[in-house]
């Protein structure tokens, strides 16, 4: 399972998320070139529930939340190595913009993080529709929010806003802002 593929984004709190791109690229090429085949979750479904033949050496690749980097840099790496992922998105994630927005393989040279395009944020519709149309992208729900909701016999905090002094509140508690 991966998050984002990308340049290091220091300060970004979920950095550690994060797989360099060529790190990532490696890991692709030595996929393909070991024999392994990805292979959807209808694939994986109809097998254990059928008994439908799977490949030799088979494996789903997973993105968890969604991320801009998804489309951006990994979707190109992994059509050239003619793999396929599941992205499983968060529907409150999903990003406005109508365009799609540049990738790697758009002809950017030295790769599209260099050439100021964007890849921190999330999918819109229209980028999981051209990844879901290639063949190489599945789009799954994750959940509507991403939002955890501890529960337990007592209250231990709450939520405050922000600028009270001395209190940072984690950062999955803005998220439903």
């Amino acid at each position: 399972m991966y998050h984002g593929v990308g340049p290091d984004r220091p300060g970004w709190i979920w950095n550690f998320l994060l797989t360099p791109v060529d790190v990532f690229e490696g890991q692709m090429k030595a996929l393909r070139d070991n024999g392994w085949t990805t292979i959807s979750l209808a694939q994986l479904h109809a097998h254990l529930s059928s008994g439908d033949p799977l490949p030799e050496k088979p494996v789903v690749l997973t993105f968890d939340d969604g991320y801009l980097d998804n489309y951006v840099l990994a979707w190109p790496i992994l059509k050239k190595y003619g793999h396929r992922a599941v992205i499983w998105m968060t529907t409150d994630f999903i990003d406005p913009s109508t365009e799609p927005r540049p990738t790697l393989d758009s002809g950017a040279e030295g790769g599209a993080w260099k050439s100021g395009m964007p890849v921190s944020g999330f999918l819109s519709l229209a980028e999981m529709r051209l990844m879901e149309a290639s063949g190489h992208i599945e789009i799954q729900s994750h959940a509507k929010t991403h939002t955890w909701y501890p529960t337990g016999p007592q209250v231990v905090d709450f939520h405050r806003p922000i600028g009270v002094e001395g209190y940072e509140p984690p950062p999955w508690l803005a998220w439903n802002r």
